[in-house]
């Protein structure tokens, strides 16, 4: 070997590194840019870029209570102008041992839409369930998010289960395809599911907000008409792909999405010991027909002659007498099993000619068929029914309790409102059903339950609230996807005239100009004023859901009782109220209806309670001085009780204290005891004038 070889040779084995000096370089070349990134993201927290957005925050008006994040959806939605708003009664931070909290999950449907408030089946099972226990602390704290679909829940679930819940209700489906992070949405971060995991465990970064936020940038650019523009509506903004065809790739990745995350839910829940109570999803069948449809596009209009033309490719319908029209309609079908408006028009043949099983059967395929995916497909009834036992869940099936209470059985207009969102009754129906299958689950006990019709009557659905909801269905129903023109909202006052004054205040509401808190109090007001008492008191179980742990809606029902001449029920409106929220105005109000059944000292309780929490409560200030010196009175007479002065006295007391009839009977016992009495003459002259 030469020496140059030599040297070659002993260079290159000094540039081989040692094991110890490779695994240390290695180490290095992984932790340098993770160093840069946790650098980066000190940086931006420093900075103070980005916000977190938890699900519960505290509120501000009570330390002791938390409500939920209104800011929550700004989780899942890329441009914060699409992510709606989201609101929820205060719950206590602290679940006490009187506290029955059940949690709720979901979309559109759970937070009440077109009605909101009192008009949601959580508003409506928790007003049952506070009469049933009104011993109980009753939460129904209402999760919801409008737009959002399983990801959503699945996200939220370890945070919800952080408060204690004794039960999870949850319904979803509906906004899979196009709810935030859905296959087909707007707000789609990626098809690869795994992918939208990590992104939901990496969302609290800021490094992670600045990527999301970059990204934003480029959508707004790529499709800013659709994300930004005001004039769409909220559905119109989620949808990214408008044909989703049935067997498609995207309709299984729907699927798909669906099962894996409801199987992980229900897991979460479990390993906390938590009962799950699913719903199957309603949709609309009978009165709603499909979005859009593939195939020979079927005509539905009147006295149009029946054709089938190749070049405008349209069938028209048929006079309904006409049996040719259904054997028309078949035969396409026959040749076009994906035509969704075929199938619909054949459940409308069907069901006219009284086969309303068959029409049935069609009207749920012509559902799945339609490829804008709005409504859930029944594969995710089936994935729920199959798996009830297996996931250990307990199925509500709500699909075929509308059913069962629907005309013919076919669900439509008699339950729902559009395509998916039930009315007054379809969301008691929903209530109703979770309402037993808590108890038939032995999750709550109780030997009294109170009556579906006794439910119903109560329902908390003011006159405001229904009418708001008929605006806000014009609106929808006629914008996309139920029509293409945009709605003029100034058309409003046209189309509801003549418009009443309960009416005005729902287009307030409406429009923004006045809060529901304060149309819900002018409202109370009008009703009192015009003794519509059963009105009032309706008023004032919707605010009881609104402000569970306020004791004024109690104050204001307890006021309608006494008017209706029910004390007994006033007495408890305001205990329960006082139990609540120990206000000294209910305090004043209890020691006056407790002062009328002459319970002194029970009367007396109460009212030194509203002037030790209230300084300035002139009025039971100087009530709370006759009081005293009416109870010192009435102890006195006790012992003496032939004093004639003290009777005397005594009914001064009770006329002061607006007790006229106790007054009159001090009055006569003083005169009948001693007549000659000097106080005694005196009252018989002014009474006699002589």
């Amino acid at each position: 070997m030469t020496p140059d070889s030599k040297n070659r040779r002993l260079k290159s084995e000094s540039r081989i590194l040692s094991p110890g000096r490779r695994f240390l370089f290695t180490l290095i070349a992984v932790l340098l840019p993770v160093c840069l990134l946790i650098f980066l993201e000190l940086i931006l927290r420093i900075a103070g870029y980005g916000n977190d957005y938890p699900l519960f925050t505290e509120d501000l008006r009570n330390p002791d209570f938390l409500k939920i994040n209104n800011e929550i959806a700004r989780r899942y939605f890329l441009n914060p102008e699409a992510s709606p708003n989201v609101s929820s009664p205060s719950f206590r931070k602290e679940k006490s041992e009187k506290t029955l909290r059940i949690v709720v999950q979901g979309a559109s449907t759970a937070l009440g839409i077109p009605y909101m408030h009192g008009g949601s089946f959580p508003a409506m099972l928790e007003q049952r369930l506070r009469l049933t226990y009104p011993d109980k602390e009753i939460e129904v704290i209402n999760t919801a998010i409008t737009a959002v679909n399983t990801y959503t829940l699945l996200d939220l679930a370890d945070e919800i289960t952080e408060i204690e819940p004794d039960a999870i209700i949850i319904y979803t489906g509906q906004n899979e395809y196009y709810g935030a992070l859905g296959v087909g949405s707007t707000q789609q971060f990626s098809s690869i599911q795994g992918l939208v995991y990590l992104y939901m465990v990496l969302d609290d970064l800021r490094l992670f907000s600045l990527i999301k936020n970059l990204q934003t940038v480029i959508a707004r650019k790529k499709s800013a008409d659709i994300l930004l523009n005001p004039d769409k509506t909220l559905m119109e903004r989620m949808v990214r792909e408008q044909s989703i065809p049935y067997g498609s790739k995207m309709y299984f990745a729907g699927i798909r999405q669906f099962k894996r995350n409801i199987s992980k839910l229900i897991k979460i829940y479990h390993r906390k010991n938590i009962p799950v109570l699913i719903s199957t999803t309603v949709s609309n069948l009978r009165d709603m027909k499909p979005f859009i449809s593939s195939g020979t596009h079927v005509v539905l209009g009147k006295d149009i002659k029946p054709v089938i033309s190749c070049d405008t490719n349209i069938v028209a319908e048929l006079d309904p007498e006409n049996n040719e029209e259904k054997e028309l309609i078949l035969n396409l079908i026959e040749k076009e099993d994906d035509n969704a408006s075929a199938h619909y028009r054949a459940g409308q043949l069907f069901y006219a000619d009284q086969e309303y099983k068959q029409a049935e059967i069609i009207f749920r395929r012509a559902k799945d068929l339609d490829l804008l995916r709005f409504r859930a497909p029944e594969a995710f009834n089936e994935i729920l029914r199959e798996n009830a036992e297996k996931w250990d869940f307990i199925l509500v099936d709500v699909d075929s309790v509308f059913s069962f209470h629907s005309e013919h059985g076919i669900i439509g207009n008699d339950l729902i409102t559009e395509h998916v969102h039930p009315n007054v009754k379809g969301y008691f129906l929903m209530a109703d059903a979770f309402y037993s299958e808590l108890f038939d689950n032995n999750i709550l006990e109780s030997n009294y339950r109170i009556s579906f019709a006794e439910a119903f009557k109560q329902v908390p659905v003011t006159r405001v609230d229904s009418v708001y909801a008929q605006f806000g269905l014009t609106v929808l129903t006629n914008s996309w996807p139920f029509r293409n023109d945009k709605f003029n909202r100034n058309l409003l006052e046209i189309l509801f005239a003549p418009f009443s004054y309960l009416d005005s205040l729902a287009l307030q509401v409406f429009r923004e100009e006045l809060t529901w808190t304060q149309a819900m109090n002018e409202l109370y007001r009008y009703y009192i004023e015009n003794k519509i008492y059963e009105g009032a008191l309706r008023v004032t179980e919707a605010m009881k859901t609104e402000y569970r742990y306020s004791g004024i809606p109690y104050n204001m029902s307890a006021r309608v009782f006494g008017l209706q001449q029910q004390p007994g029920k006033a007495i408890d409106e305001l205990k329960y109220g006082f139990r609540l929220d120990s206000l000294p105005e209910i305090a004043y109000n209890l020691s006056g209806y407790y002062l009328d059944s002459d319970s002194l000292q029970e009367s007396l309780h109460y009212l030194e309670y509203a002037v030790d929490h209230n300084p300035g409560f002139e009025a039971a200030k100087k009530k709370l001085d006759i009081l005293r010196s009416t109870s010192a009175l009435k102890d006195r007479l006790r012992s003496d009780p032939a004093n004639v002065s003290l009777m005397i006295n005594l009914a001064k007391n009770y006329v002061m204290l607006n007790q006229l009839e106790r007054a009159d009977s001090l009055i006569r016992l003083a005169i009948q005891t001693n007549p000659s009495h000097p106080e005694v003459k005196s009252i018989l002259k002014k009474v006699t004038g002589s």
